[in-house]
């Protein structure tokens, strides 16, 4: 149980006690009943009706009483569950709101779902402790009362729910990975596209896990963890009712067996059925608990999670309103087992020029382009921006000026629309001169709700999810593009035609363009692009 649950119930010790104190009266309720039926079958067989008007009036009296402590013990449930959640969720909101989240409007996607995920924990929370107390004092009682009258029955009712109540245990030892899974599906499912946009509203390659591709996985393993924790619950209530129906059928071959030998009363076999039957169902009560437990660990998990600050990752101090130039001084990469994939490299570009990475697959052009985008900070040397060391650089403000593009298509679970203005306010003139510049304008009038379709109702081609991230580079007003082989999915012919208007732009517009492709260009007359061969090494 996370911290800030165990200090409110801490503070709710008195309506705890109070709580528990109903449950355990209400379960020692059940040991009355037991004793008016045998009580009323022994008056029926004995034909001394003058007792049958008092055992109704005890039971009706009982029955008053148990209605009155479950009101009770609802009361003061309610009562935990609710400051359960004006606590975490007052906290919760703090925290994402305060750290989390720095774009707050996004932030009220994720709302509902804090309100819902702790809703359902205070709920779980403050109807477990009630379960588990109510279950233990029921099976005490009745577990004397039936030894009380054949203490045989009491053993082998006891090994068989036992048995039983293993097999539950051993079925549900995974329902709290499953829980944990299955909400984390869920929130990811409901919260896309708030949690894409996070902290930097074009940066969505650093979120790489949330594009469309599983999101959609996302949905499928929600489906399938969902339908493993049903078959387990199913499994165990399957389970639960053959474990009653087999204790009933040992007390009635052993009662029946006393009753004829006289060693058993008859009312004491009625009883019997009652009291075993009751007795069987609270202990598998126990599995239950423990099902019940398993989820509320998963489910603590998670509302952990949501109580927990995030640790922000290190920014820069400086804000760098354009980028003029981009630099590499002795520039090195190395894996963790000190394997180099690259050593000194040192580069210069400025505005309206072009940088193409040359070599061989593995011979580290993606992870320099990774560097240049600030996704791999494990480098030795310094990557220079506009004068200024990237290292410096205030992230929010860096990823303004540039744009990343990979060879998978990076898609974000929204309109096609939004996938190119990245949820900005579209500029519909703008909008329109991108689509014709990545040959979009043909696909647009084909699709149902045309730019406002979402991604995800279409099927799209490698090549087409390709062209609505290239029409990023015509929409926006980045300074450096950054392009690791972003056309390798495009026809030949409309490659050379695409990469020839994104030239023309960088001179229009003073851009850097740094990309690596294995793709000949014609490139040779133009004299603003420049050549970085890397090798062949093998990574």
């Amino acid at each position: 149980m996370n911290a800030e649950s165990k200090n409110i119930l801490k503070r709710s010790a008195g309506v705890l006690f109070t709580a528990g104190l109903a449950v355990c009266l209400g379960s020692g309720l059940s040991i009355i009943y037991l004793e008016c039926i045998r009580l009323l079958a022994d008056s029926v067989l004995t034909k001394n009706p003058s007792r049958i008007w008092g055992i109704f009036a005890v039971f009706a009296v009982s029955l008053i009483i148990s209605a009155l402590l479950l009101c009770v013990q609802n009361s003061k449930c309610l009562t935990i569950k609710q400051r359960l959640i004006e606590s975490l969720e007052q906290n919760a909101i703090g925290i994402w709101l305060g750290s989390n989240y720095k774009n707050k409007e996004n932030t009220e996607k994720m709302l509902p779902i804090i309100r819902n995920d702790i809703f359902t924990y205070s709920e779980q929370l403050s109807g477990f402790m009630l379960k588990i107390t109510g279950t233990a004092v029921s099976v005490i009682l009745t577990g004397i009362y039936v030894i009380s009258i054949e203490p045989r029955l009491l053993v082998l009712t006891l090994f068989i729910s036992l048995a039983a109540i293993s097999i539950s245990a051993y079925r549900g030892r995974k329902l709290p990975e499953q829980n944990e899974k299955l909400y984390f599906h869920m929130g990811a499912i409901y919260n896309h596209n708030a949690e894409l946009v996070r902290n930097r509203e074009a940066a969505y390659v650093l979120n790489g896990e949330r594009v469309i591709k599983p999101y959609q996985k996302e949905i499928a393993d929600y489906k399938i963890d969902q339908a493993k924790i049903l078959g387990t619950m199913t499994m165990q209530r399957i389970l639960g009712s053959a474990n009653t129906i087999l204790n009933t059928c040992i007390i009635l071959i052993i009662g029946g067996y006393g009753v004829s030998k006289g060693s058993i009363e008859i009312s004491d076999l009625i009883v019997l059925l009652s009291a075993v039957g009751f007795l069987t169902n609270t202990l598998y009560q126990i599995p239950a608990c423990i099902s019940a437990y398993q989820q509320l660990k998963g489910m603590d998990s998670r509302i952990n999670t949501l109580l927990t600050l995030q640790v922000e990752a290190c920014d820069g101090s400086e804000d760098i309103a354009k980028i003029n130039s981009v630099s590499a001084q002795n520039l090195s990469f190395a894996y963790e087992d000190g394997k180099s994939l690259f050593e000194n490299i040192n580069l210069n570009v400025k505005s309206g020029e072009c940088l193409i990475l040359n070599g061989a697959s593995g011979c580290g052009k993606t992870t320099l382009l990774k560097i240049f985008a600030d996704i791999l900070k494990d480098y030795r040397g310094n990557i220079i921006y506009d004068g200024k060391n990237l290292k410096n650089i205030k992230e929010k403000a860096f990823w303004d000026r540039i744009l990343y593009l990979s060879q998978e298509p990076q898609l974000i679970s929204g309109t096609m629309k939004e996938n190119i203005t990245m949820f900005k306010e579209a500029d519909e003139m703008k909008l329109n001169y991108a689509l014709e510049q990545a040959g979009l304008k043909k696909l647009i009038p084909k699709l149902q709700m045309g730019i406002d379709t979402p991604v995800s109702m279409l099927n799209l081609s490698s090549g087409e999810q390709q062209r609505i991230c290239l029409a990023r580079v015509f929409y926006g007003d980045y300074d450096v593009i950054i392009s690791d082989e972003s056309l390798s999915a495009v026809d030949p012919d409309s490659r050379r035609e695409i990469f020839g208007k994104i030239l023309t732009q960088l001179k229009e517009k003073s851009q850097i363009l740094i990309m690596s492709s294995h793709t000949d260009f014609d490139h040779n007359s133009q004299g603003f692009v420049k050549i970085l061969n890397m090798g062949g090494k093998n990574e």
